[in-house]
């Protein structure tokens, strides 16, 4: 069991946050990420279980910029844009404000969730850019053979565009893009 605040991953290099497995990771306080096109978030990968569940606290996340297209080819590491890169986990109590996210996929909240719950997370004032599989919240549910939950959750006032003008936008939505099941 430990907790960590988002300040503390800031005083480590993306690479080793990665690297640490926790059960519990805690937002002690808001936080104003302050993005902008020369302040840009890199997401944080939880798919390979970096933590079971991250608890927002009840806070919000203020400011938060991701542009994983501008410049990148649509390959591992910038195919989805959000606060979590791909997640397989619990996210929970958490509001984000003022979000502007461009990606090939992805949503304010998550890129790709293929395993565990999303509950009580909020996404307001957001501003999506993207080409295919993207949300306010969820961009892409691939579910496999695993569980997901998303309960209690809202997007408000959230504006999607496209990357390509010229061939349009697909797999969207408000609160999820693009949700895959199998039998």
């Amino acid at each position: 069991y430990r907790q960590r605040t988002l300040l503390e991953k800031d005083a480590v290099s993306q690479e080793a946050y990665e690297q640490v497995t926790t059960e519990y990771e805690k937002l002690m306080a808001d936080i104003d990420l302050q993005g902008s096109a020369d302040n840009l978030w890199e997401p944080i990968n939880a798919e390979n279980n970096v933590f079971a569940e991250f608890d927002g606290g009840k806070h919000t996340i203020h400011n938060l910029y991701v542009d994983n297209y501008t410049g990148h080819a649509d390959a591992k590491g910038y195919h989805y844009g959000g606060l979590f890169y791909v997640l397989r986990g619990t996210v929970k109590d958490l509001t984000i404000d003022n979000a502007n996210v461009t990606c090939f996929r992805g949503g304010a909240l998550v890129g790709r969730m293929d395993q565990g719950s999303v509950e009580n997370c909020h996404v307001k004032n957001v501003m999506l850019t993207g080409y295919q599989k993207v949300a306010g919240l969820v961009g892409f549910v691939s579910t496999g053979s695993k569980d997901v939950t998303i309960r209690n959750c809202s997007v408000d006032q959230c504006a999607i565009k496209t990357t390509t003008p010229e061939e349009g936008l697909y797999q969207a939505g408000g609160l999820i893009g693009y949700l895959q099941t199998f039998d």
